[in-house]
């Protein structure tokens, strides 16, 4: 995630900056200088869905709470995945309000390299709202996109919440759709998710790229 993160912001997407603790100890440091609430992720290359064996903990404060979550976390990972090089734990702050969003990417072995855009978290499982189009897009297509969903309303202010910066969400798709085509003999798929759509813009808060074998 880490390095997937880092290489996704220097290609111009907006990605939740972190911080690598490889001990309680020195999570507990990290936690005191970034203050809280704080958010924690296991560092594992061989852990792509780190919900699943307990590897998140949201809303942290404080040193001490932050050391006790780190051996906790580490305790649970190391049970439900007892093969997965752990690294340690990622420490970043918690993000704003805003709705999740799914933006990934990938080249498809018939329709080369495609981009999808979606409802994040249960939405994209459940209700399966996404849009998908060759890459790259543009802007006007990637607005399309996001207008061509069923839960649209929902990013431009449904119920009298704040609508979410659509223009910022279309050039987040149109970053990826771009840096998919340019990366088609190199990578299999890229995904930020959730990339959280907010007033003020967009961040993503995971990110995933998987590298082509061989």
């Amino acid at each position: 995630e880490r390095a997937a993160k880092a290489y996704l912001a220097a290609a111009g997407l907006p990605l939740a900056s972190d911080r690598l603790a490889a001990s309680a100890a020195e999570a507990a440091a990290i936690a005191g200088e970034l203050g809280g609430p704080l958010a924690m992720k296991v560092s594992s290359p061989d852990i792509l869905h780190k919900t699943e064996v307990g590897g998140v903990a949201l809303g942290l404060e404080g040193p001490e709470a932050v050391a006790a979550a780190y051996e906790a976390m580490l305790a649970r990972v190391r049970e439900a995945a007892p093969a997965a090089a752990i690294e340690g734990v990622l420490l970043s702050p918690m993000a704003g309000p805003g709705v999740d969003c799914i933006l990934g990417a990938k080249v498809d072995p018939v329709f080369g390299p495609v981009v999808l855009f979606g409802l994040g978290g249960i939405f994209t499982e459940v209700l399966g709202d996404v849009a998908l189009r060759h890459a790259p897009v543009g802007r006007a297509e990637a607005l399309a996109m996001i207008e061509s969903l069923k839960g649209a309303p929902l990013l431009k202010g449904a119920r009298g919440a704040e609508p979410v910066d659509l223009e910022a969400l279309a050039e987040a798709i149109v970053a990826l759709s771009r840096l998919i085509a340019a990366l088609a003999g190199e990578v299999t798929a890229l995904e930020i998710n959730p990339l959280r759509a907010g007033p003020g813009g967009v961040l993503g808060l995971d990110a995933l790229i998987e590298r082509r074998e061989g």
